[in-house]
């Protein structure tokens, strides 16, 4: 320990506020957000709300905030978006105990969330309790050193961001191109058959299976999102398009070869012949984005009589052949490019804890 710092409880330093119990009768469709864990991991994640008047001050969140998730996930977020309302299982710091560096006490509690782990309990969601986060410790120096410790650290971490935004920038691009290809070679051309999609498909339901059986093997199970888990056994072999047919992610399309188990919200498509490439007609799906055409009753549905409109535009064999090769060619580098980003984002948090440790040990 250097001289004049010391080790201090995360409980002598400030006063945590778990969020309030938010029930679903709370939730409308306008009002304050409620932040979750899910909007502080995920800036996308969409917020429920509430317009409560009678919501006391103490759960509300404004710009500059810092907030600690105890349960589910670890972390530690300063609020940067409108002022909003804080949900249980996240902590909001009040800085009343202690002189100490917001940022500095950041930077100090995110290098201690390995140690935080270590005293999470239960079985289903885990969490740390409330006296064992108080008793945490963290080095406290004297706050000239704190402040000299954030610059070092931001100027450090600016770098590692700006590695990671390059390499999602590179990948919002490829798939801008990709998008870009997709739509152009799907416009249909002079000379290309035009086809009745659900006549030519002949879309028919899979067979029911509970969600208890959805869990335990080694063959993929097809409900309306995608795969829903796994089987040990399928109703289906062999080369086949699946269409997600009922839930919020209907109309994805999946081009499948093998033992599959196809459930009751989603299509197979039993009528593709041999003038059909599997490949291009996925892409062309795709491109179509059978999602739209969903119908909007307690969740999303697309049925044969909902895309009974939808027409096909089959070109030669030979043509399919080519531009679902074209396709699968750019398809393959924004995969590897996927790779490369969930590769470095993985590099650039290890390097982020590697210094924090460094920092702080």
């Amino acid at each position: 320990m250097k001289e004049r710092w010391q080790y201090k409880k995360l409980g002598e330093i400030a006063t945590y506020v778990n969020g309030f119990p938010f029930k679903p009768s709370d939730w409308v469709t306008e009002g304050r957000p409620i932040i979750r864990i899910q909007n502080l991991t995920d800036n996308t994640a969409s917020f429920h709300r509430c317009n409560r008047k009678d919501i006391p001050e103490k759960y509300k969140i404004r710009k500059g905030d810092v907030l600690i998730s105890w349960s589910a996930t670890l972390g530690v977020f300063e609020w940067r978006r409108e002022d909003a309302l804080l949900n249980q299982h996240i902590f909001k710091v009040v800085f009343d105990k202690d002189n100490i560096n917001k940022n500095y006490f950041k930077y100090a509690v995110k290098s201690s969330l390995g140690e935080m782990s270590k005293h999470t309990n239960g079985a289903t969601m885990r969490h740390i309790r409330k006296g064992d986060f108080d008793n945490i410790k963290i080095p406290v120096p004297p706050l000239s050193e704190q402040q000299r410790i954030v610059s070092y650290l931001d100027s450090a971490f600016a770098k590692i961001d700006a590695v990671a935004k390059n390499a999602e920038a590179s990948l919002k691009e490829a798939k801008a191109l990709f998008q870009s290809a997709l739509a152009k070679m799907m416009e249909p051309k002079e000379g290309w058959e035009e086809v009745n999609l659900v006549k030519e498909l002949a879309l028919k339901s899979g067979v029911y299976l509970p969600s208890k059986e959805q869990s335990g093997g080694s063959i993929p199970v097809y409900g309306g999102n995608g795969i829903a888990g796994y089987h040990n056994k399928g109703n289906l072999d062999g080369e086949h398009i699946i269409i997600g047919r009922v839930g919020a992610l209907c109309g994805n399309v999946h081009l499948t070869n093998g033992k599959i188990w196809v459930t009751d919200n989603a299509f197979v498509a039993t009528g593709i012949d041999d003038s059909w490439n599997k490949i291009f007609l996925l892409y062309q799906l795709t491109a179509i984005d059978l999602n739209k055409y969903a119908t909007k009753a307690v969740q999303p549905v697309i049925s044969n009589k909902s895309l009974r409109d939808i027409s096909l535009y089959k070109p030669s064999l030979e043509i399919q052949n080519e531009i679902s090769l074209t396709l699968d060619t750019l398809k393959s580098k924004v995969d590897q490019l996927q790779s490369n980003l969930s590769r470095t984002l993985t590099e650039c948090a290890a390097l982020k804890q590697s210094i924090l440790r460094q920092t702080f040990e």
